[in-house]
């Protein structure tokens, strides 16, 4: 019982570091201007696809940067008496919360403006896993980082990952040693070109790569919260 209550608290609070807070607003508006540019196009199902990602991974890195971020919201979550996963888990769930309704609405809002009317169930449900670990990866950094930096580098890497590898090893196709390095990461890092051939292609190696960077994010913020100041759970 007092595992479910503190899970309900951690989500709650969650939810409110980000709609709290003015960068996660500030994202949501930009991901609104890129929505209504690319409705006002009459967008094809692929490029609905692919803005539905990109809105959904730019709000997602931006709003975790929030979720613990040295001063109070990582002071707080060492506080909390629960198993080690709770805290990271909770507070991923509240940001979702913020998550899901904005990209659920998005993307029906562009479908109805696709002339073939785009089936957008699938790209949402992609966009969320893709933005659950966004998330959790730079929720994951900001306690080392701070809140800015880790946003920024996840903001970063939504934009620029939507090159497929193929696309970055032609652009450094001059510099062998720094292109073999850049497709190795771009293989490597959950970004977002990843996410789009998933949903063009199926297949499960693009889903265990995510969720595999989903759990490896998780398990890293919860290290951020053990140390000699976090209170034991009482024995039962």
């Amino acid at each position: 019982m007092m595992s479910l209550l503190a899970a309900k608290a951690e989500v709650v609070f969650g939810l409110q570091l980000v709609t709290r807070h003015r960068a996660p607003r500030l994202a949501a508006l930009l991901g609104l201007g890129v929505a209504a540019l690319a409705a006002a196009s009459e967008p094809s199902p692929e490029r609905v696809a692919r803005v539905v990602l990109l809105v959904a991974g730019t709000l997602a890195a931006v709003s975790a940067s929030r979720l613990l971020s040295p001063g109070p919201a990582l002071a707080a979550a060492r506080m909390v008496v629960a198993p080690w996963w709770l805290v990271p888990t909770g507070r991923l769930a509240g940001a979702l919360c913020v998550l899901g309704p904005v990209t659920v609405g998005m993307g029906l809002a562009l479908a109805t403006a696709s002339p073939q009317g785009a089936p957008v169930l699938s790209a949402v449900a992609v966009a969320l896993v893709y933005a659950g670990c966004v998330a959790a990866c730079v929720m994951a950094v900001a306690p080392w980082w701070g809140a800015s930096a880790a946003a920024s580098v996840g903001f970063l890497g939504v934009w620029i990952g939507v090159a497929p590898p193929s696309a970055m090893g032609a652009l450094f196709a001059g510099w062998l040693p720094f292109q073999r390095v850049v497709i190795w990461l771009w293989n490597v890092l959950p970004l977002p070109w990843r996410a789009t051939r998933w949903l063009a292609t199926g297949g499960w190696g693009d889903p265990l790569l995510l969720g595999a960077w989903t759990l490896m994010g998780l398990g890293v913020a919860a290290m951020h919260l053990a140390g000699p100041g976090r209170p034991r759970r009482a024995e039962s």
